[in-house]
């Protein structure tokens, strides 16, 4: 039997849950609770398997975690209304395109069926943009921790260092992981725009039988 994660996977689930999961290991590791050095002696491969199933469950089981964190924080978030006046920003004479009406993911499904290269090339903008904004509760998550290490740490300066450097890498994701999103959603457009078989299988659809 063989397991295989493909880019989406990767990028949406393993990497942030990875991300948990080395957050996981410092704090038990830090309070004493569990012993990890042995786990350096067991054989490579089977712990990177098992580090790799980890990583992925880890990430399906946070990622409503993110969810939640952007949802509290809504006014940082740029709308479809947005990103479609930035695109006819861009493309002027998109304006009245019927398709620039449909939600850029149910475009996206018919961009796949014409040209599934073209629908790649979004998928890979859409997966960056999730993985970075899923980082960017671990990481608020590490700041909270560094931060009170600041106190129980014999090294206040470094645990200061990591505490500014994560709250930082927080903002960052929450920002660039926002913006990918908005490429991905302008990008959806910019294809379906100059693919004429969308629009008219979108004709075929509304005439009447």
């Amino acid at each position: 039997m063989s397991l295989s994660l493909g880019l989406y996977d990767i990028f949406t689930y393993a990497i942030p849950g990875s991300l948990y999961l080395g957050l996981i290991a410092y704090v038990v590791q830090r309070l004493e609770w569990l012993n990890l050095d042995p786990v350096s002696t067991w054989n490579a491969a089977i712990v990177s398997a098992v580090v790799v199933i980890a990583s992925f469950l880890a990430g399906h089981a946070t990622y409503q975690l993110r969810r939640y964190f952007e949802e509290r924080l809504r006014w940082w978030r740029r709308s479809y209304d947005d990103n479609r006046r930035a695109f006819l920003g861009k493309m002027p004479a998109a304006d009245g395109w019927p398709l620039l009406s449909i939600d850029p993911l149910t475009l996206l499904a018919g961009i796949e069926v014409y040209n599934q290269d073209a629908a790649n090339s979004v998928v890979r903008i859409r997966a960056v943009g999730l993985m970075v904004r899923s980082a960017a509760p671990p990481m608020l998550l590490g700041a909270a921790v560094a931060g009170v290490e600041i106190f129980a740490n014999g090294n206040p300066a470094a645990a200061a260092s990591a505490f500014i450097g994560l709250l930082v890498a927080t903002l960052s994701c929450m920002r660039h992981g926002q913006r990918m999103s908005d490429w991905a959603d302008i990008k959806t457009w910019e294809l379906a725009f100059w693919m004429p078989d969308l629009d008219a299988q979108l004709d075929r659809a509304r005439r009447p039988e």
